[in-house]
């Protein structure tokens, strides 16, 4: 081997790393920004369109709807056997491109299907498990490759302008979605999505992606001796097991997957419950129900500004700021849990909290993502991010199926409470469990891997620097 020598599933130098990752510290993603935030424009209203289009234009049954969106459901917590070996195979810029590109044809398709008035229940099923197949093909390349586009230093900011997108976009697609939805129709917001797609596909061919081909970096499966070095093939159920072996190997990985699966969990039963809560128990006028989660979706802008602008917040350590978020969540939710009927007074206290409630989430989700990102090798974020999004469908189906059962033998503000208290359980199990982590640590006298030095400090897929 000629110049220097690296070990397998290890990036080149930083020297090399800088000359391949300019775009990163110029304007030169102004580009990617704004097809990002075209992309989650379109995923939020997508989100609205496909079941106005069922249940609206078509007519269907609650039954043939029902059907039609357990689709997607079912292909994301089957990810784990398609995206994650996806993104660690091939090339992820490529993968992503491609994914984009997918999801504008199918929205297309949709747009077609729309104008024609088919209203076949298999193949608008297939179709809508097909949108769901490209973005969690997306995602896991995505997210897997975001720390190599940005460089570790800046990741955190990255997240948190993507946390701002989706935000903004989910805010904006109820209003601009419905719009479209009541004065034009399905097909003009599917057509509209697709170009959303195409918008966001161009951003990301324009846009220098560092290390996306895995076979000529790092190959799945180098931590096993198994890479494009050593001429041997990866089995694909070694592949697939591949990122529930890393989050089984990484103590830290372990403890944030978890923890943000439960709170994930606890999070859907309570959004199911403050609407009974407020709508139902508390006489909320629907309007007013609809400008405190404005104000809410506002406090989570804000935690993303904060997240990253704040020295208090960028530099505190991030166990005891994911910590301090679920504790303030909590503690929020049981303020829910004691308001008063519907008043003025009771309003301005609704729009107060859900502002609290928006900057912790915010918060606690940007510093998680970031530490999840950088707490695991190369190689293995593609396989990582499919067990976290399989552990987010389980989660959020679980929670909202939960939530109506908790809220008939008992009632929404008993509910509220009791995800407060849950929320208080989960940071302070948090707080243990990181805490064993480090001592763990320092009790071996040396870090917890295979003995190679990952960029940023970390070793074996561990952050030190964060626990």
């Amino acid at each position: 081997m000629t110049g220097p020598e690296r070990a397998p599933g290890r990036a080149p130098g930083p020297i090399a790393e800088q000359e391949e990752r300019p775009a990163a510290r110029t304007g030169a993603l102004r580009g990617f920004w704004i097809g990002r935030f075209a992309s989650a424009a379109g995923s939020a209203v997508t989100s609205l369109a496909i079941p106005f289009f069922l249940t609206v234009h078509l007519r269907m049954d609650p039954v043939q709807v029902s059907v039609v969106l357990t689709g997607p459901l079912v292909v994301t917590v089957l990810s784990p056997l398609y995206a994650g070996v996806i993104a660690d195979l091939l090339d992820r810029k490529r993968v992503t491109v491609v994914s984009e590109l997918a999801r504008s044809a199918l929205l297309a398709l949709l747009a077609l299907l729309a104008a024609m008035n088919v209203s076949d229940l298999m193949l608008l099923t297939a179709v809508n498990a097909l949108i769901a197949v490209a973005k969690s093909v997306f995602s896991a390349s995505f997210n897997a490759g975001l720390p190599d586009l940005l460089g570790e230093e800046r990741l955190q900011a990255g997240n948190a302008r993507l946390q701002t997108f989706t935000t903004v976009a989910e805010t904006g697609s109820g209003a601009f979605g419905g719009a479209l939805l009541s004065f034009l129709g399905p097909v003009a917001a599917f057509e509209t999505n697709s170009a959303a797609y195409l918008l966001s596909t161009l951003g990301l061919v324009a846009t220098r992606w560092p290390h996306a081909r895995r076979g000529a970096d790092d190959g799945a499966g180098a931590d096993a001796g198994e890479g494009p070095s050593s001429g041997r093939r990866i089995p694909y159920l070694r592949r697939v097991a591949s990122g529930f072996v890393a989050v089984r190997e990484s103590p830290l990985l372990s403890v944030l997957l978890l923890t943000s699966t439960v709170a994930n969990l606890v999070i859907h039963v309570t959004m199911v419950a403050l609407l009974w809560l407020l709508v139902r128990e508390l006489d909320y006028p629907f309007l007013l129900y609809s400008i405190v989660l404005a104000v809410g979706s506002g406090g989570a802008v804000v935690g993303a500004m904060a997240t990253t602008r704040l020295d208090s917040l960028r530099g505190m350590n991030a166990a005891r700021l994911q910590g301090l978020s679920l504790v303030l969540y909590g503690l929020l939710l049981i303020g829910y849990g004691l308001l008063w009927p519907s008043s003025a007074s009771s309003f301005i206290v609704a729009c107060v909290i859900d502002f609290g409630i928006g900057f912790c989430v915010s918060t606690y989700v940007i510093r998680n993502m970031t530490q999840q990102q950088t707490a695991v090798a190369r190689e293995r974020r593609g396989a990582v991010s499919s067990v976290r999004s399989f552990g987010t469908a389980l989660a959020g189906a679980a929670g909202t199926a939960a939530a109506g059962a908790l809220i008939e033998i008992s009632s929404a503000r008993v509910v509220v409470l009791a995800c407060g208290g849950a929320l208080l359980v989960v940071a302070v199990g948090y707080g243990i469990l990181v805490r064993r982590v480090g001592a763990s640590r320092a009790g071996s006298g040396q870090q917890r891997s295979s003995g190679r030095l990952e960029p940023g400090g970390r070793e074996g897929g561990d952050d030190p620097k964060v626990v």
